[in-house]
């Protein structure tokens, strides 16, 4: 991360939390220690633990995996034919003999 990224992000930041803040700061004065008071300061808290949390968060790179085809086959209860099911389809799509599929 760049220097100018780590600036934007700081910036990103102070901005949300201070709206935050001052928004929760504005709403804990208009409801009067209600419920919903703590309930807003905990909601906010929350908020802001989690984003502290996930700050360093980098995804994972794509591996570029995709497959060529799905196959849903609905079934409920079928376990014990569920398996002959899947090399049916297994040797169809081999073939080719399903819609979609490429030989190989």
């Amino acid at each position: 991360m760049t220097s100018g990224n780590r600036l934007l992000n700081g910036l990103v930041a102070l901005l949300t939390f201070g709206s935050i803040f001052v928004i929760m700061l504005v709403w804990v004065s208009v409801s009067r220690n209600t419920l919903l008071g703590l309930y807003s300061v905990s909601i906010t808290g929350f908020l802001i633990f989690m984003y502290a949390a996930t700050a360093g968060y980098e995804p994972e790179a794509d591996s570029g995996f995709r497959p060529e085809i799905t196959v849903v086959i609905p079934a409920k209860n079928e376990g014990e034919v569920i398996e002959s099911v899947v090399r049916t389809v297994q040797k169809r799509l081999s073939r080719g003999q399903i819609a979609g599929s490429a030989r190989r």
